[in-house]
């Protein structure tokens, strides 16, 4: 899954492990938790079909710290 990460993402050989690390754990929990994926690299993450498949595991994205932050605060 990296490697596909990797080449269809353009996502670098690092990037893909943690994109394809935080994919395997957001398909192993209940759909109904609210998830998050708090990443500040926004140049690498913020691409359309990362948010979207993020979104289709009720995982919500987020690039800024703070607002991340709020969001967990919000959901606790």
């Amino acid at each position: 899954q990296v490697l596909i990460y990797q080449d269809i993402l353009r996502l670098s050989q690092q990037d893909s492990i943690i994109y394809a690390a935080t994919i395997d754990d957001v398909k192993k929990r209940p759909f109904a938790e609210t998830k998050c994926f708090l990443n500040t690299n926004s140049k690498d993450f913020k691409v359309a079909a990362i948010i979207s498949e993020l979104n289709s595991y009720n995982c919500y994205y987020e690039h800024k710290f703070a607002q991340g932050l709020n969001f967990i605060k919000s959901c606790i």
